[in-house]
């Protein structure tokens, strides 16, 4: 099937983790497409990087320095993005650490750092999920996409923590798009592979 074939000119796309990696494609495809990227990004310098990109492409980029693990800063998010474009049609959950993460034995992994990729990688998606879900019920449509990983199945070693919290995306995923479905809102998670 052809991408082509769906449109989404003037869709609201909220994309978290929007400034660097895959999570800036999204922006750039939506962008190219017709849609209207919202990237939400913790990292102020990315962010404005990719906003310029995005300007480029659609002649005006909604950037807004985000926290996903930081309920309020979700919650400033989604009324920044309401306020600016009256609704957010869909919700690309993006937004993980990974690539920082060094290779070790799960044994070895700091508590510390366990609790912080669980915090952005699955509570972040969930506080993301959970704060777009009365926009989308009021507009009676919406689309959460959850980005789960290539490595669930592998079970690639040396990032227990990163593919722990890309498993847990895939149950959160299953239940949200059960107790979503009588709400025309669709949930689906996808699993990339490594990515340059």
């Amino acid at each position: 099937m052809s991408i082509d074939r769906f449109d989404v000119s003037g869709k609201v796309v909220l994309i978290t983790g929007a400034g660097q990696g895959i999570g800036r494609d999204y922006a750039l495809a939506f962008a190219d497409a017709g849609a209207k990227p919202v990237l939400a990004e913790i990292n102020a310098k990315n962010l404005k990087n990719v906003a310029t990109d995005v300007e480029a492409i659609a002649g005006e980029a909604l950037a807004i320095e985000t926290d996903v693990g930081d309920p309020g800063s979700v919650e400033a998010m989604v009324a920044e993005t309401i306020a600016a474009h009256g609704k957010i049609d869909v919700l690309i959950n993006n937004a993980a650490i990974f690539a920082s993460i060094p290779i070790r034995p799960f044994y070895e992994i700091p508590y510390e750092e366990w609790t912080k990729v669980m915090h952005v990688n699955v509570t972040g998606s969930y506080n993301c999920a959970r704060s777009v879900v009365p926009a989308m019920r009021q507009a009676g449509q919406g689309r959460i996409i959850n980005i789960s990983s290539g490595t669930v199945p592998q079970g690639a070693p040396g990032f227990m923590h990163y593919v722990t919290s890309k498993a847990a995306i895939v149950g959160m995923t299953r239940v949200m798009a059960r107790e979503l479905g009588d709400d025309n809102i669709n949930v689906n998670a996808i699993m990339p592979g490594y990515t340059e």
